[in-house]
Order: structure tokens, then C-alpha cells, then sequence
């Protein structure tokens, strides 16, 4: 039987048929805000964005057929590790940044650290990735670093061999090094001026919501791209005129100005 070749744009269609309110299904963004409205409480399953995404993605884009997977017996655990049990190899590691660590530190806070990850070799822990934010967590006087590691010991030989390695702690630095590269440097996604415009608007942030009311009386929207009437996309330059202060230490005066005489144009 004839397959028939597979048509972005009519799956997105018929997906969107499922919905009130549709949105935008694009490769660089799936407008999850404007789908929250078709939710109770704005609050999307994780399964329906799933379906969203493989739609834009298409079949030739998924994987390979995979197994199912169950991470609670794969090879990556999850502990609390005494600050003495963890090492830095620097062979497979980044110099550490004290005046990245300081960065941190002004902005630290226990509810939004994300977990080191480490290799287990010979009982050491040793981090390929989230080793500034274990320094602050020692700065922070944490009695033990939550972390995720991989046990070196549950590779199999094969998995070794093929590879091209004999001896396994050698494959396990070869592969902390090609996660720390394949995490920091070809797979992290930077967040975008729109996003985190949105978040800060969101969670009521004073400023956002004292710029988002500025640009809502002069008929402009916070937008990702300028491809829609009064869209404003210029976030990162907008929030720099918003925070310069007059004489009087008064914030977005400069901003309403501006987006006053855009109004008019």
C-alpha cells in the first residue's frame, strides 16, 4: 500500500481543530501561552505538548524506534553525596571561575539550583558538569551535594568495546568529557529575551508588569518576532530605556516616551 507523504501543515491543522483558542506550531516555538488558554487554570499536560511537538518534527524526524527505557535501572543514579566523596578530574572538566562562582552567589537561591552530575569511579564522585554550582553549594554550607552520577560499574564490557575502549575508567572520562562538551556547548538552548520577558510578567515582577502596562496603553505587545502588527520584539534594548531613571530616580519615563511617538508613527 501506498504511504501517503505526510503533510506538516494539515496534521498542524487537524491537531489545532482539537482546540478553541489555536496557536502557533512553528520549529522555533510552539506558543505553549496561547495553548495554555485552551486549559483549566492554564496548565498543560506534558503528553499533549509531546503530541505538538512530534506534529511539527514530522515521522522522518523521530527516533529510531526505541525500546521503552526505564531510567530507575539504567546506569545514572540519583544521591546525596558527602562534600569529602567528590573530586574534580580536570581532564574532562572546564577551570573553575571565581568570579562566575560570585555570580551565582548574588543571585543564589536553594529552590533553583539545578544538580551537578558526576562519573563514580573508585568511590570518587567525580563532576563533569555543575562544578561551580557544588563550590556555592559548599560556600552555602550544604551538609551533602544532590547529585546525579553515572556508576561506572553498570557499563557493560561491550558497551566499552565498542567504543574503542579496553580499560573503563578511560571510557568513563572519555564519556564525562563528551557530555560536559555535548551539554554546555552543542545542546544548551539559550533563553530567549522573549521567554524571559514573559516569565518575569507572569510571576509579577514589578518592573515587567510596570513596562507590559506602558506598552499595553500605547497598543504594542510583547512579541518573539516582528512578523505580526505592534508586535514589540526589541525586549533586551526595550528593558535598558525602561530602567534608565530621570531626575528624580523615576523609572520608564524614557520607555513611555519612546512608545508613545511609536504609537503615532
Amino acid at each position: 500500500m501506498k504511504v501517503k507523504p505526510y503533510n506538516r501543515q494539515t496534521e498542524i491543522n487537524k491537531f489545532l481543530a482539537n482546540y478553541d483558542t489555536p496557536f502557533e506550531m512553528k520549529d522555533d516555538a510552539i506558543d505553549t501561552r496561547t495553548m495554555a488558554d485552551n486549559y483549566d487554570k492554564g496548565i498543560i499536560p506534558l503528553q499533549d505538548i509531546a503530541q505538538a511537538i512530534d506534529i511539527v518534527l514530522g515521522p522522518q524526524k523521530r527516533p529510531a524506534n526505541p525500546d521503552p527505557f526505564d531510567p530507575k535501572t539504567g546506569i545514572v543514579k540519583f544521591g546525596y553525596v558527602d562534600w569529602e566523596d567528590c573530586y574534580l578530574w580536570p581532564r574532562f572538566q572546564r577551570d573553575v571561575a571565581p568570579n562566575h562562582l560570585y555570580k551565582i552567589e548574588l543571585d543564589f537561591e536553594h529552590t533553583s539550583v539545578l544538580l551537578p552530575t558526576a562519573i563514580l569511579v573508585d568511590n570518587m564522585y567525580m563532576l563533569w558538569d555543575g562544578h561551580h554550582t557544588a563550590q556555592e553549594m559548599k560556600r552555602q554550607n550544604y551538609t551533602s551535594i544532590p547529585m546525579w552520577y553515572i556508576d561506572v560499574e553498570m557499563i557493560t564490557e561491550e558497551v566499552i568495546t565498542e567504543a574503542g575502549f579496553t580499560d573503563r575508567v578511560e571510557y568513563a572520562v572519555w564519556l564525562a568529557g563528551q557530555n560536559m562538551i555535548r551539554i554546555n556547548s552543542r545542546n544548551k538552548r539559550k533563553l530567549h529575551a522573549y521567554d524571559e520577558f514573559m516569565i518575569l510578567l507572569e510571576t509579577k515582577d514589578s518592573a515587567t508588569v510596570a513596562m507590559n502596562n506602558i506598552l499595553t496603553a500605547t497598543q504594542f505587545f510583547p512579541k518573539r518576532n516582528a512578523n505580526t502588527p505592534n508586535a514589540f520584539s526589541q525586549i533586551k534594548s526595550g528593558q535598558a530605556i525602561f530602567e534608565m531613571t530621570d531626575d528624580y530616580g523615576v523609572k520608564g519615563k524614557y520607555f513611555k516616551k519612546i512608545q508613545r511617538i511609536k504609537s503615532k508613527i
